[in-house]
């Protein structure tokens, strides 16, 4: 991996600042351009994201609701995204007040541009979160309450029988 980040660094930012936290499934570099622009560099690590679909997702967001994108290289899987502030959890916020801020933003979103060909189908994605779902707790380790995953999944299995009305 560090000579896929090197190769990054050389192309998108010359110099690397800490490591940015999140990134579920990619690593996150805090990066300064050559007029001192800081960015974030995204590189996707996980063999079941798509780089195609992601960039494809946020770039017809546009902004609206997610981060925008600057620059991306889906052959080297790298986006490079505008910096947005800290996580809304450490806002100080009440949580009905980030529950609204989390509602806005995905009303924002929901206004997208969705005609685009290289965005993967509801249908498909909902497989995907299916399987990602029954796989990611033996994956990372960790176990989920069963209720909260049969919810999940049952209420995956409701967008499937509407997507196949």
């Amino acid at each position: 991996m560090s000579n896929k980040v090197g190769a990054a660094l050389n192309q998108y930012g010359p110099r690397l600042l800490p490591t940015a936290e999140g990134g579920s499934e990619s690593y996150l570099a805090l990066v300064q351009d050559s007029i001192g622009i800081r960015r974030i560099l995204k590189m996707l690590l996980s063999i079941d994201a798509d780089v195609n679909t992601e960039i494809a997702g946020l770039q017809g967001a546009n902004g609206r609701g997610y981060v925008r994108v600057l620059e991306s290289d889906v052959s080297k899987d790298i986006v490079v995204m505008r910096r947005l502030g800290s996580p809304i959890a450490e806002s100080g916020l009440t949580i009905q007040s980030q529950i609204s801020k989390v509602t806005r933003a995905l009303q924002q979103s929901w206004q997208a541009a969705t005609n685009r060909q290289d965005l993967v189908p509801g249908e498909r994605k909902v497989d995907w979160l299916e399987n990602h779902l029954r796989l990611s707790s033996s994956k990372i380790g960790m176990s989920f309450e069963r209720k909260m995953i049969h919810r999940a999944l049952d209420l995956i299995e409701n967008r499937r029988a509407a997507w196949q009305k």
